[in-house]
Order: structure tokens, then C-alpha cells, then sequence
């Protein structure tokens, strides 16, 4: 799965490095063809960045401290803002939780892949939800979308590594079907779970 993730860009920078390089292309040409590298380029850093950090996470022990969750939704809202502004999507918090303990860092790369997923997968002129609550002595951290949902057969395999439900949008939005693992992977450094509902065309949670 990596070697065909890693060949698929590198394959269209090469291409679009030898055009630069052989061809008589207007300046238009060029800077399109300098825009796709570029693009090509920064997947491929986010992949690798993904792959260091499961990688690295793999035997390490969190430790647990009171976790800010305003401040995680602050940033998120400034990390987020111009992909929620692409789709005109409003991006809503609500914060039940009095305290909440884990590894802040590791809290906020999963709820912002949440996010990102959750983006990738709705339509324009729809909101999000962020919603942070306890429930019978167990917190829980919810993001609900009004996106286009995922088929039962597959909400089992979309936190595997490199799975994508529609590989084409994938690669066009720039993932490399790592966020879902990698979100599963904090859970289970901070000894919690990962579940899944979805209905087809009104969005998931």
C-alpha cells in the first residue's frame, strides 16, 4: 500500500518536471505545472509525517493531564479555517466537559483529522459538530457531520491504514487514508474506543 501511495505523486512530479523541463509550455503552463508539484509534494510530507508518527507512537506511553478542550477548538477553528470557508461550513462546538484528562497534542491531531474527514465528506452550506460530554463515567468526544455517509461494509474498514472509500476523491483532497488509523491509534494509547454511525447522504458520527 505505501510503495503504490508513494508512486502515484512522485510519478506525476516527474512528469511534470519533464514537461517544464522539455517542452515549449506558455508561463500559464508552468506555474499550473509548478502548482501540481507543489501539491504533490506536500501530500507526500503529510504522509511521511503520519507514517513517523504511528510509527513512533507505536510503544510510547501517554501521559495524562488536564486537557484544554476550548483551546483545542480555538486552534482548530484557525487550522480548519480556510478548507471550512471553501465549502461555506459552519464549524459548531459544545463543551460538557468539566475536566478531561489525556495528552493534549495527541487529542487535538484526532479531533482535527476528525474534522478534516468530516469536511472531505460534506457538502456546501452544511455545519459541524463538536461535541464534548460524560455520559455513565465515560467522556466522550463526538464530530458530526451532514456529509455523504459510509456504507455499512465499510465503516469496519476505514480505520485501517491506507484504506479509502473513494480512493479517487482521496487522492484529490489529499489523503492518504491514514487520518481514521491514526485516530484510532490515540484512542487506544489513552485506553478509549472509536465508534462509527452513518447513513448514506445524512452524514455520520
Amino acid at each position: 500500500n505505501l510503495s503504490h501511495e508513494m508512486n502515484t505523486p512522485l510519478t506525476s512530479i516527474k512528469g511534470y518536471a519533464e514537461a517544464i523541463e522539455k517542452f515549449d509550455i506558455t508561463e500559464e503552463q508552468k506555474i499550473k505545472y509548478l502548482q501540481y508539484i507543489q501539491k504533490e509534494t506536500d501530500r507526500i510530507r503529510e504522509m511521511y509525517k503520519k507514517l513517523l508518527f504511528l510509527s513512533y507512537k507505536e510503544n510510547t506511553k501517554v501521559e495524562f493531564n488536564k486537557v484544554n478542550l476550548c483551546n483545542i477548538y480555538e486552534l482548530l477553528t484557525i487550522e480548519l479555517k480556510d478548507k471550512l470557508e471553501s465549502k461555506n461550513i459552519n464549524l459548531i462546538f459544545s463543551n460538557n466537559l468539566i475536566e478531561f484528562y489525556g495528552d493534549e497534542e495527541l487529542i487535538m491531531i484526532a479531533l482535527s483529522n476528525l474534522v478534516r474527514n468530516a469536511i472531505n465528506n460534506s457538502n456546501e452550506n452544511t455545519k459541524i459538530l463538536i461535541n464534548s460530554y460524560e455520559k455513565e463515567n465515560t467522556n466522550y468526544l463526538e464530530v458530526i457531520d451532514e456529509g455523504i455517509g459510509i456504507n455499512k461494509e465499510n465503516i469496519t474498514k476505514i480505520l485501517e491504514p491506507f484504506y479509502r472509500v473513494d480512493k479517487n476523491r482521496s487522492r484529490r483532497d489529499g489523503g492518504a487514508g491514514l487520518g481514521l488509523s491514526m485516530v484510532k491509534k490515540i484512542m487506544d494509547l489513552h485506553k478509549g474506543n472509536i465508534y462509527i454511525e452513518s447513513k448514506i447522504n445524512e452524514g455520520s458520527k
